[in-house]
């Protein structure tokens, strides 16, 4: 007899509670350091940004809008959120890493788990929450934990069987990760070409091959 119930306790089995528990730790280093430390230079960037809607923008680091901050605008974006909310403040700067950190713990586990298994996804996720350099960035306000949060989603949609797809789905993949990158600097066109060229070597195909459009066929 196929039901609800029944339903409810395939899902209830397939979970696992190891996941619960890493994951658990991960976010009780995190945000037992919330507020501990953050980095003025951002933080003053994060205040500024709040002044005016042009420096909101370009994440200007003077309230007159005349020098940049030295990274990309897209973490401060975030960084500015609960800051306008509940003021700028230490703990304020610091909510979106925490969460992003903790958050790249468990998309981890989900990029691991289905090609390697439930073993290896939770002993690279446990890696991932107890190592302390990881531990420091993610309590602290720098653009980094956004990073390792977006590469772990990039990690998730890429890893699954790649050669079972379009190839321009690959593509647009590889383009995702070099974008990933763009978040801390503009390395990511490098890792974009880097990417691009090894698809297209594993592959042993050239672009204007007839497979390029889909090699399903």
């Amino acid at each position: 007899m196929s039901g609800p119930m029944t339903k409810f306790r395939i899902n209830f089995h397939a979970f696992d509670p190891w996941f619960l528990i890493v994951v658990a730790i991960g976010a009780g280093l995190r945000f037992s350091r919330l507020g501990d430390f953050d980095n003025q230079y951002y933080t003053a960037t994060v205040a500024s940004m709040l002044q005016s809607p042009g420096n909101f923008l370009f994440a200007s680091f003077d309230p007159g809008g005349a020098i940049m901050v030295d990274k990309p605008p897209v973490s401060f974006w975030i960084q500015a959120i609960p800051a306008a909310i509940f003021g700028v403040s230490r703990w304020s700067v610091t909510v979106p890493p925490v969460i992003a950190g903790t958050l790249a713990i468990v998309t981890l586990y989900m990029a691991i788990r289905p090609a390697f298994g439930r073993i290896a996804a939770v002993s690279a996720a446990l890696a991932l929450a107890l190592i302390p350099s990881s531990v420091a960035i993610d309590s602290r306000n720098e653009p980094d934990s956004l990073q390792s949060l977006r590469a772990r989603v990039c990690e998730s949609v890429t890893g699954a069987r790649p050669r079972q797809e379009p190839r321009p789905l690959r593509i647009d993949r590889c383009l995702t990760i070099g974008r990933d990158v763009l978040v801390t600097s503009t390395a990511g066109l490098t890792a974009l070409v880097v990417d691009t060229i090894v698809l297209v070597e594993n592959d042993g195909l050239e672009l204007g091959d007839p497979a390029w459009k889909s090699d399903r066929q």
